[in-house]
């Protein structure tokens, strides 16, 4: 009797619960294509909503961008400015840090030497010729004449000798070749002279002055290096980042900030609009900005210009939803930095609502 109860249980509740099972699983599958419920952050991605309200993102940035400050030369900081000027006016011509002068204060020596050298050698060939250099050139023209005139009259003497056949052909021969010899010598003397008296000469004159030239432009390429190694301010900025320290290398890789300056008098902001609202864009929307996740601290802003090309979004919100190759036409916008809005700082985000007025 049992075991015929136990084999009719088998037989239904068996099947049932594998009928049940198949069940479940066609309800967990159809529930699992159900929308997942849009996520809720504290900022509004760009779109546009009803009455032509455009939303966008934001982010406050300097009068003119930020300055960022790099070392046009390598080198060992030797100096920075204080960490307390931060958030101070820096004014024009006002140093920021140093780096380490030492060697080419001494490449500077050299070349100063070298300008030194060239300079005299040009003022020797100016003042050519010395007096002391024409007696001697004189005097050997004086001794070249006398030991003409000497062997002009052995030949002389020689003529007539001949003539009585007191001498041979080949002596007379060699006193006519020692007068010619003579009278090459003399001449070679005053052609010395001449050469002398004359100063120097005017391509010689001319390399010298290249010289002096090419000398003097390495000492004002070494004084300009030395003027880089101070970095000044070329104008009155607020200092707003420092990222060096005195002992520290830096070398002139693009791109390598080391400070950052920025005129904070009036703040903007540079606002993104997707490329797909960009027709619908206009100038004359009355723009509203809000601290992100502050919705009660809103203050208006007035429109300066729209950069017109649209480029990749770089400032990214980090909701969960943005779109990360999104492109967007950027807008400049103005706000005075008084009152409540010393709250805001460079670089912060904010959420951008446009409508019409």
């Amino acid at each position: 009797m049992i075991k015929s109860v136990l084999d009719v249980a088998k037989k239904l509740i068996l099947p049932g619960l594998a009928a049940l099972g198949v069940a479940y699983g066609i309800y967990y599958s159809l529930a699992g294509q159900s929308p997942t419920p849009e996520a809720i952050g504290n900022t509004v991605p760009s779109e546009m909503h009803a009455g032509g309200r455009l939303a966008g993102s934001g982010v406050v940035e300097p009068v003119g961008q930020t300055v960022a400050v790099a070392s046009p030369l390598p080198g060992i900081v030797e100096w920075v400015v204080g960490e307390d000027r931060l958030g101070t006016v820096v004014k024009k011509g006002e140093e920021l840090f140093r780096l380490d002068a030492r060697q080419l204060e001494a490449e500077l020596e050299v070349r100063k030497a070298q300008l030194s050298s060239a300079q005299a050698e040009l003022n020797r060939l100016k003042n050519m010729p010395r007096a002391e250099d024409l007696t001697p050139m004189e005097a050997k023209v004086r001794e070249a004449q006398v030991n003409l005139d000497q062997k002009t009259d052995d030949y002389e003497r020689g003529k007539q000798l001949y003539q009585r056949r007191a001498i041979s052909d080949s002596e007379l021969m060699n006193q006519r070749f020692d007068m010619e010899a003579a009278r090459a010598r003399l001449d070679s003397a005053k052609a010395e002279l001449q050469k002398v008296r004359a100063g120097a000469w005017a391509e010689d004159l001319a390399v010298t002055q290249a010289a002096v030239q090419q000398a003097e432009a390495q000492v004002r390429q070494v004084e300009a290096d030395l003027g880089r190694l101070v970095v000044k301010s070329q104008d009155d900025r607020t200092l707003l980042k420092i990222d060096v320290r005195p002992q520290e290398y830096v070398g002139a890789p693009p791109g390598k900030t080391l400070m950052m300056l920025g005129d904070l008098a009036a703040l903007h902001v540079r606002v993104d609009i997707d490329e797909n609202d960009a027709p619908r864009f206009n100038p004359g929307l009355k723009t509203t900005a809000y601290l992100r996740g502050q919705r009660d601290r809103g203050f208006s802003l007035e429109y300066v210009r729209t950069e017109p090309v649209i480029v990749p979004k770089q400032a990214l919100t980090g909701e969960q939803t943005e779109r990360l190759d999104v492109r967007v036409l950027q807008v400049i916008y103005r706000f005075n930095n008084s009152g409540d809005h010393k709250q805001v700082y460079v670089g912060q985000q904010l959420d951008i609502f446009m409508e019409a007025g």
